[in-house]
């Protein structure tokens, strides 16, 4: 061997670590583009919900107790044109000066695309033990002729657009300040409610 030769370069040896990095890439890469391609296609909108009629039937209040039932007509619209909602399940809560006083849980249903569900629940109160300060609130409101209450609704959905089925997706609804009168249930007006998802 003469001396000052250039000894004979090796090959570089392929980097598995780099291999991997790419490939994860090219993954991350495609599947983004496939979720944008279906929302792209589907075109998800969102939920819009309102109250469009209440009533209060049966009211009682005795020893700062509630019993009464709320008559709820909630309009539930999905205005996708190609996706429809599953509700598993659903719980329409009434709440007055932050406290829950009625509750139900709504029958599961299926929603199709651009269509308006109206759904008739009844929430109900079965002596309620309210605070002192509530009860003497309510009280001032009920000889007022209305009171004032907020609904709120809970739902475990599921979407379907075709034959695909997503996951399930927690549903929540606030319809504030719905002020129901006692002598003229049919004087409501509607109120539209506040979705996320």
């Amino acid at each position: 061997m003469r001396v000052g030769q250039a000894s004979q370069s090796r090959p570089k040896e392929a980097n598995p670590l780099r291999g991997i990095c790419l490939a994860l890439l090219a993954l991350i890469v495609v599947v983004g583009l496939v979720i944008l391609i279906i929302w792209l296609t589907f075109k998800p909108k969102k939920l819009v919900y309102s109250i469009d009629q209440a009533s209060i039937q049966g009211y009682n209040m005795s020893n700062d107790h509630l019993d009464s039932t709320f008559n709820l007509v909630v309009r539930a619209y999905n205005p996708s044109h190609r996706i429809s909602v599953y509700y598993d399940t659903m719980e329409v809560a009434v709440s007055y000066g932050g406290q829950t006083v009625a509750y139900q849980e709504a029958p599961p249903f299926f929603q199709p695309h651009k269509n308006i569900t109206r759904l008739r629940v009844h929430p109900t109160a079965r002596s309620v033990a309210l605070p002192e300060k509530t009860a003497r609130d309510l009280r001032l409101e009920r000889t007022s002729g209305q009171v004032g209450v907020d609904v709120r609704m809970k739902a475990w959905i599921r979407f379907k657009a075709g034959v695909l089925k997503s996951r399930h997706y927690k549903l929540k609804v606030l319809c504030s300040s719905v002020k129901i009168n006692f002598a003229a249930p049919d004087n409501f007006q509607m109120i539209n409610c506040k979705v996320h998802i």
